[in-house]
């Protein structure tokens, strides 16, 4: 007679149980993460002040690691150098605004985009320190490659000019651009004239149709 699994001396097999699903906790923020962004802040917002208080010429990043509480290795950890430093400033600075460059007037879009663009290096201390960071060749190069960038919206406006027949077809866009911002520059370095939103729409006019008016100076008050 066979004995049931139940009685004494046979022993009973017990299923192993199966564990518990293990919920992962949710990821908290890296405390160094965190330290390595308020250290980044720190070191542009320290940049951007000593630009304005000294220049380009006298920054330096020993300057820049002192003002923002940080180690000079810090800065090398995320920048080459002081020209690649200075030059993610002025790539902020110079940002132009967010428009839907299909709608609205083409006019009135070259404007806002050329002026968002001029505007930093307008009026102010910043202006002067931005004519002495073209003097160094590894910042105009860093410079001209996010301008480049910059020079795309403004591009696709004059196509709309050219698609609704406002400007002829073989347009020179490049040229156009380097005029405007040639004229620009050149009144801001060698006059130290202050690039107003007024002085941008009449060379915007003048380029656009060269209406008369644009050539013309403006009336005295």
């Amino acid at each position: 007679m066979k004995k049931s699994s139940g009685e004494a001396g046979t022993p009973v097999k017990q299923q192993p149980a199966k564990p518990k699903a293990i919920r992962s906790p949710a990821p908290r923020p890296s405390a160094g993460s965190q330290r390595n962004r308020l250290a980044e802040e720190a070191v542009v917002s320290a940049t951007r002040a000593l630009l304005l208080e000294i220049g380009y010429t006298q920054l330096t990043i020993e300057a820049v690691a002192v003002r923002a509480g940080v180690g000079k290795a810090t800065i090398y950890r995320w920048w080459k150098g002081k020209p690649e430093l200075v030059a993610s400033i002025v790539r902020e600075w110079v940002a132009p605004p967010s428009l839907d460059i299909s709608q609205g007037s083409p006019r009135d879009l070259l404007v806002d985009f050329i002026y968002g663009i001029v505007r930093p290096v307008a009026r102010g201390p910043f202006g002067q320190a931005f004519i002495e960071m073209l003097g160094d060749t590894a910042v105009r190069t860093a410079i001209s490659k996010f301008m480049a960038e910059r020079r795309m919206p403004i591009k696709a406006i004059f196509a709309r000019l050219v698609e609704t027949g406002e400007l002829p077809k073989r347009l020179d866009v490049d040229f156009l651009m380097n005029t405007i911002f040639g004229s620009l520059l050149y009144q801001s370095i060698f006059w130290n004239e202050v690039n107003e939103r007024e002085t941008i729409e009449r060379l915007v006019d003048l380029v656009l149709d060269g209406k008369p008016a644009a050539r013309l100076l403006p009336p005295q008050e």
